[in-house]
C-alpha cells in the first residue's frame, strides 16, 4: 500500500511535471513549424505523424490547464482527417491546415515566454469529507436521520428549501444530498442549478418521496441519482446505502494499472492516484501488458486508445483472452469524441470510455 502524498509533495511533484510537459511542448512546436514548411512546399507525407501528434495534444494540454491549446491541437486533427491528399493541393484545407499549425507553434511559444505560475487547480482533492445534507420537512424522520448520520461519523447540514440549498451550494458542495423528491409543491428534478451543480461536482443525489412514482423513478435513473427511497423510509437500509457508497469511493484497497504511451500523462495520473492511497503501477511497454497485469493483479486498467504500436482496442482484446483476467475492469482514456469510434473501441472489451483532458 503506497504512503499517501502530501500535499507539499505532491505540488512539488506536480511543479516538475508541468515543466517537463512544457519542455515536451516546446519540441512539439518546433515539429508543427516543421511540419507546416513541409506542407507549403508541398510535401504531405507527413500527415500521419501530424494526426498522431494532434491527437495526443488534445488529450494532453488540458490536463495540464493548456485548454485551448488542446482545443487548437483538436481542430488540428480534425482539419488533417478531413483531407484527402489527392485533393488537398485545392488549397482551402491546405490552407486552413497550415495556418492553424501556425497558430498553435505562436500560441506556445506565448506559453514558454509568459509567466509559469503554478496552479492549486492541477492538485487534486485529496480526500472527500463524508458529509451529507439533508433536504427535508421539518419532521420527527428528518431529526431521526440527523441523529442516525452524526452516530456514524457523517457532518450533517439541514435545508427546509430548495432554495436554501442552492444558496449553500454555490459555495460548498457535499458528498452526498439527501432531498425530498416534491417540497412546498416544487420539484426537485426541476432545480435546475441545484442538478448542475451536483453533476459538475460529481457529488451524490439521494431521492425520498412519500409516494411511489413510476414518473418519479424514471426522473431519478435520468438524473443518475444513487438512491431512490419512499415513505416509510427503510432507515437501516439507507444507511447500509450511504456507507457503502463511501467505502466504495475510498479505493484505499484498490490496484490501478495505466498503460498510455504519453509518459507523462501517465504519471500525472498516477501520482493523483498514489496521493489517495490507491497502489498504481505504469506499464510502458504493451508487449509486456499480460505479465505485467497477471503479476500486479490490479482492479482497473486505464488503457490509452490510440498508441503507436498497437490500438487499445487490440490490447483490450488480447488481454480478453486470458481467463484470469476476464473481470478485470478496462476504461479506455482517449481525446475521441466520435461515439461510433467509442462504442466499436468498447466492442473489444472493455468497460468504460474516459475522455481527455482527464480533470483530476
Amino acid at each position: 500500500m503506497p504512503t499517501k502524498k502530501s500535499p507539499e509533495q505532491l505540488q512539488q511533484f506536480m511543479e516538475e511535471l508541468q515543466a517537463s510537459f512544457l519542455a515536451k511542448l516546446g519540441l512539439k512546436a518546433e515539429l508543427f513549424a516543421e511540419i507546416s514548411h513541409q506542407l507549403e512546399s508541398g510535401i504531405l507525407t507527413t500527415f500521419p505523424k501530424l494526426i498522431s501528434e494532434a491527437h495526443q495534444l488534445a488529450g494532453s494540454c488540458g490536463t495540464f490547464q493548456l485548454n485551448h491549446l488542446g482545443m487548437l491541437a483538436r481542430h488540428i486533427e480534425t482539419i488533417a482527417l478531413s483531407v484527402d491528399a489527392s485533393e488537398i493541393q485545392q488549397g482551402d484545407r491546405l490552407k486552413s491546415l497550415i495556418d492553424s499549425l501556425k497558430l498553435f507553434v505562436n500560441e506556445v511559444e506565448q506559453v514558454l515566454i509568459g509567466p509559469r505560475n503554478f496552479s492549486a487547480n492541477l492538485l487534486p482533492e485529496l480526500e472527500m469529507v463524508q458529509d451529507v445534507w439533508l433536504v427535508l420537512n421539518p419532521s420527527a424522520l428528518r431529526d431521526e436521520l440527523c441523529a442516525q448520520l452524526r452516530a456514524f461519523g457523517y457532518p450533517v447540514k439541514i435545508f427546509s428549501t430548495f432554495s436554501e440549498c442552492i444558496e449553500a451550494l454555490r459555495s460548498q458542495t457535499p458528498a452526498l444530498l439527501f432531498s425530498e423528491a416534491v417540497l412546498a409543491d416544487q420539484l426537485l428534478f426541476d432545480q435546475k442549478e441545484l442538478i448542475e451543480i451536483m453533476s459538475e461536482h460529481k457529488r451524490w443525489l439521494m431521492v425520498y418521496s412519500a409516494t411511489d412514482s413510476f414518473d418519479l423513478r424514471i426522473n431519478a435513473v435520468r438524473h443518475k441519482t444513487h438512491g431512490y427511497f419512499v415513505s416509510p423510509l427503510d432507515i437501516p437500509s439507507m444507511m447500509q446505502r450511504i456507507t457503502r457508497l463511501f467505502d466504495d469511493s475510498t479505493f484505499s484497497d484498490k490496484k490501478v494499472s495505466i498503460l498510455d504511451d504519453d509518459l507523462l500523462l501517465a504519471e500525472h495520473y498516477s501520482w493523483v492516484l498514489e496521493s489517495a492511497g490507491i497502489e498504481v503501477q505504469v506499464i510502458r511497454d504493451s508487449r509486456v501488458v499480460i505479465p505485467e497485469l497477471l503479476s500486479f493483479k490490479p482492479d482497473v486498467l486505464l488503457l490509452d486508445m490510440h498508441m503507436p504500436e498497437f490500438s487499445g482496442a487490440e490490447i483490450s482484446g488480447v488481454i480478453r483472452q486470458y481467463e484470469s483476467l476476464s473481470s478485470l475492469h478496462i476504461a479506455f482514456l482517449s481525446a475521441e469524441r466520435d461515439i461510433q469510434l467509442q462504442l466499436q473501441a468498447l466492442s473489444y472489451g472493455a468497460d468504460d470510455f474516459i475522455t481527455k483532458p482527464i480533470s483530476n
